[in-house]
């Protein structure tokens, strides 16, 4: 099993996959180059100066101002100085604000960071007397390959070379791939991740539903040819197992999961041997407890929540006054999807002037962001944008 961490620098964001089997079994973002300073919603991981406002002693800790708008709680540590209100102090974002629960922040913010990096971010935060964000200094791809390191990846590829020297400043080996795709397409990865089923190779179907208790995923036939009823089932729940742990770490899945596999076989033996090898599969990619397979074929796992769900980053909920209410892409999302589609189409057909479509509401979030000029830069001025009203 080799993993390849392929690091795309676009021009309206920094984007990352995890590569293995040449599909993306994890994904990150970051800012793009020339972004590092601008406001966006805390993220897990991120470090911030905060003020304390308010100590809640029921509660076992204090809520942080942590800037932008944005509050987290700060557990009380017992390695940590008692915390006091009105005083600034650094922390890190363990799990940033996910629907209506809060962010949660750590007095332990140095972590893994090198000397070199604690020193700046101390730096900067003496330099400062109200709560932001800190770190802006760290590149884009050094952060998410600090993130990434956990999956150990064999080779870190990146497509631009001033990121590729910021990797090798930090000490971290790369290598330069201008086309970044390696046979695999990044845009078309993440809307396969953002959709509601998955077709299982040899047949069958995954269908995911995430809500605010837990994540229901089914497991079904659909079209998959049974020849023979006699162990259908069990070569059905054998497919959707080599998929479904790499499902919900690239959809960033965490929280309680709940899967309906078809009844597994009668017996207790083959069914306990399902049971050990759903617990040990991808067990390093996604990290889980529990994993209880009842008799009717229901799979009952935990796994850490530490970050937004791939879909709750791309979408927003939408017809709150129907009797259920749906979810549709975020303007932001849009916008970053659209650019990097005309970065890859200007990429793969070099002698062409492709020409991106857009809504007038996309057009006008472009024109308020430096991001197309960027295009330009890079690419040149070979493409031009048309608003499309009927979009």
């Amino acid at each position: 099993m080799t993993r390849t961490l392929r690091i795309y620098c676009g021009a309206a964001e920094t984007r990352a996959a995890l590569i293995d089997d040449d599909r993306a079994v994890k994904f990150w973002f970051a800012p793009a180059i020339g972004d590092e300073a601008a406001l966006r919603p805390a993220e897990d991981g991120d470090i911030r100066l905060g003020r304390i406002k308010t100590i809640s002693r029921p509660l076992g800790g204090a809520f942080v101002d942590i800037g932008d708008d944005a509050e987290a709680f700060l557990p009380q540590s017992d390695k940590a100085s008692p915390a006091v209100e009105g005083v600034l102090r650094i922390v890190r974002v363990r799990r940033p604000a996910i629907g209506r629960k809060g962010a949660l922040a750590s007095a332990d913010w140095r972590g893994d960071l090198p000397a070199m990096s604690q020193e700046k971010i101390e730096r900067d935060a003496r330099r400062s007397d109200t709560p932001r964000a800190l770190g802006s200094s760290i590149a884009p791809a050094v952060a998410i390959a600090r993130k990434a390191s956990l999956f150990h990846p064999a080779a870190i590829v990146v497509d631009r070379a001033d990121a590729l020297l910021s990797l090798r400043s930090a000490g971290i080996d790369a290598k330069l791939d201008e086309t970044a795709n390696g046979g695999v397409d990044i845009s078309a990865e993440l809307d396969a991740a953002l959709a509601r089923t998955v077709n299982l190779p040899g047949g069958g179907r995954m269908t995911i539903d995430e809500t605010e208790a837990l994540t229901a995923i089914d497991i079904d036939m659909a079209d998959a040819a049974t020849t023979s009823a006699a162990g259908a089932s069990d070569a059905m729940n054998d497919r959707a197992a080599r998929v479904l742990f790499r499902e919900l770490s690239r959809r960033a899945i965490g929280g309680r999961v709940v899967v309906d596999f078809l009844p597994p076989a009668t017996s207790p033996g083959l069914r306990g041997a399902f049971e050990k090898r759903l617990g040990e599969t991808d067990a390093d990619l996604y990290p889980r407890r529990g994993g209880r397979l009842l008799r009717d074929g229901l799979y009952d796992l935990t796994a850490p929540r530490r970050e937004k769900s791939l879909l709750e980053r791309a979408t927003e909920p939408v017809g709150e006054r129907f009797i259920r209410a749906g979810r549709r892409l975020t303007l932001d999302w849009r916008a970053k999807a659209a650019v990097a589609s005309l970065e890859g189409a200007l990429r793969r057909a070099r002698g062409r002037f492709p020409t991106l479509l857009v809504s007038p509401d996309l057009a006008s979030y472009l024109d308020a962001r430096p991001w197309l000029a960027r295009v330009g830069d890079r690419f040149g001025a070979r493409f031009k944008v048309e608003t499309q009203h009927r979009l």
